[in-house]
């Protein structure tokens, strides 16, 4: 094959890539919908005239259909070893077909002593519910970026990101006003209304928690034909949005609640919601609870109730159900069976069809739009979406990967959440000793030469390749990477073997000892295709 030696370009960061569809229109409207006969098995062999589509009560036209059956893979395993095997050559020959998962913890209401549980049960996810055709990524919602984990079927690297979770969630506000009680009983008269003192951080948190949460559903808008879950594991936000008076953020909250489950319709992500604490919820609060200051028994007016944990808890729970009903997910609260609550997570995103529109409706008046998906064949019961609300305002332009040159094909594959196949692309990486503290790393980019389409002109064969490379650290900066169009006039011999042995392209790049991932993203002007791919790198 022909291998090139080419100069590393810094460039700013990609968002991560898919194989499904990437659309720019932001007036296109997705729905996933499960079918199912009298039995509650699915139904596989609808077609597009089978389904009809009202948006507030006017059909719709639908220009996209397909149907998504998605197998449970098994990881490939190592002799004698209980761990899949990693590759050290990562390909996008194969176009991806598994499911697409979010695993978010919040790690801002979560506090500290329940930390484990929500490891657990984010291992457990992992481990046992995640197929070897499925990716992953692994956030947390006070946007630390040290932590998390972007797509990856490898399941070791999501496990790592889970085990740096840490819970800094603030104690119940109950517990905290009972604790000002006491710690000021000497100066006051023990009657009056006694404040929050974590009030500020508590509502900032819930703000933070939502905030991330729409901007994983805006990251996971350029993925189609696919449904997007996320996994939200959370001791749900207790912020008391109901009571406008005693609680300043109470307005503010309920409106970023609306926003968020705003951005989830409109990007057709699913939000399931599991409270990993399960059926013991209060725990240990119970237990502090008889030593509460109760002004129901005292007669006070403290505004410290005993009953009021319970109100917490109820709060808390009811922010999980609404984010879960409102998007077409599913809310698992009050139960310790995390294994059957995964099991239909993972059914839930394994056999849908998926139904694309373009709105007769276009307007961007931030208004709900109620969606109904029938089927014509009698007996069917169909279990989709009901609705989304409308973006409001002028459309923000997509922010792109800055590539000098780049064409609009490579800059569409460059921001897509997911890898792409269509151009066939194997990387693979070596680290060599370097200047210390740093390491020199050699990045292989292979094309595969039947891909490629050459154009023969003066006796020789040309096409143009279009190649960025970006190499962010596990913080989220760009540590290093390069953009280059590479313009190919080949010998007939030359030619004859690209075709049979591919073309290959090395770069070297200095980088400090630590955890990396690899973004490449290539489109070739003679054939038209795109390819993008994920390398994580140690």
């Amino acid at each position: 094959g022909l291998t090139l030696g080419v100069t590393a370009q810094q460039v700013s960061d990609a968002a991560q890539q898919p194989p499904v569809t990437f659309r720019l229109e932001v007036n296109y409207v997705e729905v996933d919908a499960v079918v199912t006969d009298e039995n509650g098995n699915f139904v596989d062999d609808l077609t597009l005239e089978d389904f009809e589509i009202l948006e507030d009560g006017e059909a719709q036209d639908v220009s996209a259909f397909s149907l998504v059956n998605i197998p449970v893979a098994r990881a490939e395993r190592a002799l004698f070893s209980a761990d899949p095997l990693e590759p050290d050559v990562s390909t996008n020959e194969r176009p991806f077909d598994g499911r697409v998962f979010v695993l978010l913890l919040d790690d801002l209401h979560t506090t500290a002593e329940r930390t484990n549980q929500t490891k657990v049960a984010a291992r457990e996810f992992i481990e046992r519910h995640l197929g070897a055709n499925d990716l992953a990524s692994v956030f947390f919602t006070s946007g630390r970026s040290d932590g998390s984990q972007g797509f990856t079927g490898n399941r070791r690297l999501l496990l790592a990101a889970v085990d740096k979770f840490l819970g800094q969630g603030v104690r119940s506000s109950v517990l905290t006003r009972n604790d000002t009680f006491f710690r000021r009983l000497g100066d006051r008269d023990g009657t009056e209304r006694v404040i929050d003192e974590l009030d500020n951080e508590r509502g900032l948190k819930a703000r933070g928690a939502l905030g991330t949460l729409r901007e994983l559903s805006e990251w996971l808008s350029g993925v189609r034909g696919r449904r997007k879950a996320v996994v939200f594991l959370s001791q749900g936000i207790d912020y008391d949005i109901y009571d406008v008076i005693n609680s300043p953020y109470a307005s503010t909250i309920a409106s970023e609640v609306k926003r968020t489950i705003a951005a989830a319709t409109q990007a057709n992500v699913a939000l399931y919601t599991l409270d990993p604490r399960g059926i013991a919820t209060i725990g240990s609060d119970v237990a502090e609870a008889v030593f509460i200051n109760d002004d129901a028994s005292t007669g006070t007016q403290t505004g410290i109730r005993a009953d009021g944990l319970r109100y917490n808890l109820r709060l808390a729970q009811d922010s999980l159900q609404i984010m879960a009903d409102e998007t077409g997910g599913m809310a698992f609260i009050n139960s310790n069976d995390l294994s059957s609550a995964y099991t239909r997570i993972v059914e839930d995103n394994s056999a849908y069809y998926v139904l694309g529109y373009y709105p007769t409706n276009d307007r961007r008046d931030g208004r709900f739009r109620d969606i109904e998906v029938r089927v014509t064949r009698p007996g069917l019961v169909v279990r989709s979406r009901n609705g989304y609300l409308a973006p409001r305002g002028r459309d923000d332009e997509p922010e792109l990967m800055e590539a000098e040159g780049a064409s609009e094909a490579l800059r569409e594959v460059m921001t897509n959440p997911l890898p792409v196949s269509g151009l066939s692309l194997r990387v693979a990486a070596a680290p060599f000793l370097g200047e210390r503290p740093k390491s020199s790393v050699a990045v292989m980019v292979e094309l595969d030469g039947g891909n490629l389409t050459f154009a023969e002109r003066d006796g020789l064969f040309v096409d143009t390749i279009e190649l960025s490379l970006t190499i962010v650290d596990d913080e989220g900066k760009i540590a290093g990477g390069e953009s280059q169009s590479l313009g190919l006039e080949l010998q007939p011999e030359t030619h004859e073997s690209v075709s049979r042995h591919g073309l290959k392209v090395v770069s070297r790049f200095d980088l400090e000892p630590g955890r990396y991932q690899v973004r490449v993203a290539s489109h070739e002007t003679g054939g038209g295709r795109s390819g993008s791919i994920l390398y994580d790198l140690e």
